[in-house]
């Protein structure tokens, strides 16, 4: 703002002294000018269009910070920063030193992590000043202030045991009626007892110097990131039962609690090692959590986390950037390449309904999403149902039912831990006596494991159905209870999985977004041969047998709750992607949103898939979808026959139900009618789009996360928007993107594809589906330097985006001008120019 007050000033006082009525005019006429400069980008446009509500608000919640003077509406900024710093370790030092920032450390290769200590605990205003000092010195290269996230620990609150006798671990030993446990013993009576294997719980601390802990403790595997020092022990917290932390002490017994020493009990894992790293214990940040889920990778085998966002039935929230680049990291690199094993509890949301699939961290195709049974073998109260979960491990129930003994603070013990908590590192603990037979096992190998070893015997729900391949598979308990023996079992006579696969599908761009009424249902179909034609014809290249798969929905509700979701596969099995939540009064909608399903395991991955849209009591609009389909070309190691070749259609029809009768059970009473036919807007073929989409190879790599959606509003040019893997960890990309479509508002430069031919001369309009779909892309244009005039520029696809919000050219120019009125550099010429007036007024009068 000074700058443009004192220059205008400085004009005014010359001319004032000389000449004071010229002085009056000369200032109307920059004003005027002014103001004929704001309002110059849509001069030229008649009659815009009017952007919905729904799209308004799609389009507010990309706003930049500059739009909103550094306030952004929810978020808790605290005094942390992550940088990319060019010049290694001593160039970070040196820097914080500079500008009076604390270093503590580095998050992973390339980006460190810094504290202002003048900078307030939590604020709704984002630091600027400081942000600035960095962002604009020669050897940073990125820059972020970091947000304070809300992260629960899923373990149920009981008030603790009145009873002084230990209990019999009967998840271990006994099991629920007929004696199911989890088939412990046998391993243990084997001699695997999770030998040479490194378990981290990512917790609230650790108490290290517990008896039945500490002859396992591992110190090179913890580390206090909330305190920055390698001590993990928690804060002690007195009548507080509620807040006091003792989770990580449990959850660290469950696994690796040493056995024969007469305290307690004995973890699943008893020879393993052990560590911690307290990072729940006050604010939460994407740095904090990326520094914990990379912390020793090549040291650290497993990685057992029992929290995530808020099991409240109404929170859509997933891993931040750098999160989702330390998940890639380990994958990548962790554990000499064979990939870090992530183990995630799937959350206690059940008593408000929430859906896992909601959580950005247990439907992570990264992690071994891990759910609870009670003792009797029955959906707990408090779990939640998803397509994401792979198994289920035992855990606390209702009234009378037996928790999980293991270690608790101040020494002593504890025979009421619960929650799906209590089930993750139970599954950790697993998963340490599998790679104590076979260290060998690759992160994929492992979840492979667990699908084929897991029971659904002794589980009751009516839930269960049979997928393509034969496999019994539940929304409530994934492919069932894990089993050690069985495990161990495989891993000893496992083959490594082929190399990694992915199949992106996207769907063709409707005109405009397909409207939803009350209880409407639609299915939307895709084609494709698994990306077999997009390779040449190369089955080695193509996704033929199925892992993963991931449904990415965008679309608008006022009331996000009413929605629900299912996929069904071209081999007929029906999965729910995502179920009502009736607490979830949210407007925002989903914006390309992962839905995961493990439930197509090993099926066949060409044909047509289906996606329905149930809008329940909302009003819906669907924007865009696509699929990712994650698999491998060949036959993996102990593939089952396909159930096509084994039973007639008609029994594997009955076995499945049908998705029409499972609308009429589930959605509304009897009363649903679905179309037959796809909707009009979905083609089969197009001059645009290919139905097979394409494949990547991966060299057992997995595929980069998904994109981060584009900003909107004033400062739609974003630099450092995408990550690269280089030497050393990962690098964030320089990039200067600018959207198509307001180029050509602005400078008329007509549309054009990747090629450089004209899209009007393709024979097809950019701007309503006939534009090519571009797997992660936006349509933005990538420029070597922003300084480019438009006549430089090399359009690319229109802006799928744009597109599915059917911003055409003058809403794109009405959504800038807004943005361009809210701008602090706007705010600071008109105060400037107010300022300026009262000083020639001082100047005449006084």
């Amino acid at each position: 703002m000074l700058p443009y007050f004192f220059d205008t000033c400085c004009i005014a006082k010359r001319i004032s002294t000389k000449k004071p009525a010229f002085a009056l005019t000369w200032l109307c006429t920059v004003i005027l000018s002014n103001m004929l400069l704001m309002d110059s980008a849509t001069s030229a446009i008649t009659s815009p269009l009017e952007v919905s509500k729904e799209y308004q608000r799609s389009l507010d919640e990309h706003r930049t910070i500059s739009s909103t003077r550094g306030r952004q509406s929810g978020k808790r900024f605290t005094p942390y920063w992550a940088a990319q710093i060019d010049g290694g370790e001593e160039a970070a030092k040196d820097l914080a030193s500079k500008y009076g920032f604390i270093y503590l450390g580095e998050i992973m290769p390339g980006i460190y992590h810094f504290k202002h200590q003048r900078v307030a605990k939590r604020s709704p205003h984002q630091n600027l000043f400081h942000q600035n000092q960095l962002y604009f010195d020669r050897k940073v290269r990125w820059v972020e202030q970091q947000v304070a996230k809300v992260r629960v620990k899923r373990d149920i609150y009981q008030p603790p045991p009145n009873d002084p006798s230990w209990p019999r671990m009967w998840y271990l030993n006994r099991g629920g009626p007929g004696g199911i446990d989890m088939n412990v013993r046998s391993v243990w009576a084997r001699g695997y007892a999770g030998q040479g294997v490194v378990v981290t719980i990512l917790d609230d601390g650790l108490e290290t110097d517990h008896p039945d802990l500490k002859p396992n403790y591992d110190r090179y595997a913890s580390f206090d990131v909330n305190s920055n020092d390698e001590n993990p022990d928690p804060r002690y917290v007195e009548r507080d039962f509620r807040n006091i932390n003792r989770h990580g002490t449990r959850c660290a017994g469950e696994v690796a609690a040493a056995a024969n020493n007469s305290i307690c009990g004995l973890g699943i894992a008893y020879k393993a090692r052990i560590g911690g790293v307290r990072m729940l214990d006050g604010d939460v940040t994407d740095a904090m959590e990326s520094r914990s889920l990379g912390h020793n990778l090549q040291h650290i085998d497993v990685y057992s986390a029992s929290w995530g966002p808020e099991d409240d039935g109404r929170t859509v929230d997933g891993p931040g950037k750098l999160a989702r680049m330390a998940f890639r990291n380990g994958i990548l690199k962790g554990r000499g390449g064979l990939g870090s094993i992530f183990v995630w509890a799937s959350g206690n949301g059940g008593k408000y309904d929430d859906n896992c699939n909601c959580d950005g961290y247990t439907n992570s195709i990264y992690t071994l999403g891990v759910s609870s049974a009670s003792e009797h073998g029955t959906i707990p109260w408090y779990a939640e149902t998803c397509s994401s979960t792979l198994a289920v491990t035992y855990s606390s129930g209702g009234q009378g039912e037996k928790g999980v003994v293991t270690t608790d603070l101040n020494h002593t013990c504890t025979d009421s831990h619960s929650g799906t908590s209590a089930s993750a590192p139970l599954a950790a603990g697993i998963c340490a006596l599998t790679l104590s037979a076979n260290p060998r096992l690759t992160w994929r190998d492992l979840q492979y494991i667990v699908i084929y070893s897991a029971r659904p015997d002794g589980l009751y729900t009516n839930d269960w159905r049979v997928n393509g391949v034969g496999r019994r598979v539940s929304h409530a308990f994934g492919y069932g209870l894990m089993d050690a023996a069985a495990m161990v079992d495989l891993a000893l006579n496992w083959t490594t999985v082929p190399t990694q696969r992915i199949c992106e599908i996207h769907a063709p761009l409707p005109r405009s977004p397909l409207k939803m009424r009350h209880h409407a249902s639609e299915r939307l179909q895709l084609e494709t041969d698994g990306c077999l034609s997009n390779e040449a014809g190369d089955p080695s290249q193509a996704v033929v047998y199925l892992e993963h798969v991931q449904a990415k929905v965008t679309l608008t509700s006022d009331c996000r709750g009413e929605v629900e979701l299912w996929l069904t596969s071209p081999m007929g099995t029906v999965s729910k992607l995502l179920s009502k939540r009736p607490f979830d009064l949210d407007v925002a909608g989903f914006h390309a949103w992962p839905f995961m399903s493990v439930h197509f395991w090993g099926e066949m991955a060409n044909g047509t898939w289906t996606l329905t849209v149930h809008s329940g009591n909302a009003v819906v609009s669907l924007i865009g979808w696509s699929l990712s389909l994650y698999g491998v070309s060949s036959k993996p190691p102990f593939h089952p026959s396909s159930r096509q070749q084994l039973q007639p259609r008609e029994y594997r029809e009955r076995e499945l139900h049908p998705l029409s009768s499972m609308l009429d059970e589930q959605l509304v009473g009897g009363s649903a009618s679905l179309p037959q036919a796809p909707i009009p807007f979905i083609p089969k073929e197009s001059p645009s789009f290919s139905p097979a989409g394409y494949a990547v190879e991966y060299e057992d790599k997995p595929p980069p996360p998904p994109p981060v959606p584009p900003p909107f509003g004033s400062d739609f040019l974003d630099p450092w928007s995408d990550s690269e893997e280089v030497s050393g960890g990962f690098q964030l990309k320089p990039k200067w993107y600018i959207n198509h479509n307001l180029l050509q508002a602005l400078y008329a430069v007509p549309p054009k594809r990747a090629n450089g031919v004209s899209s009007a001369s393709a024979g097809h309009s950019p701007y309503h589906g006939g534009g090519p779909a571009y797997p992660g892309g936006y349509g933005l244009e990538r420029l070597n330097s922003p300084r480019k005039s438009p006549s430089q520029i090399q359009p690319s696809p229109p802006a799928a985006l744009w597109q599915r919000m059917d911003l055409t050219r003058q809403s794109a120019v009405k959504s800038v001008k807004s943005s361009w009125k809210d701008d602090n550099s706007a705010t600071a010429l008109w105060t400037s120019q107010v300022f300026a007036i009262f000083y020639i007024f001082l100047c005449l009068f006084v």
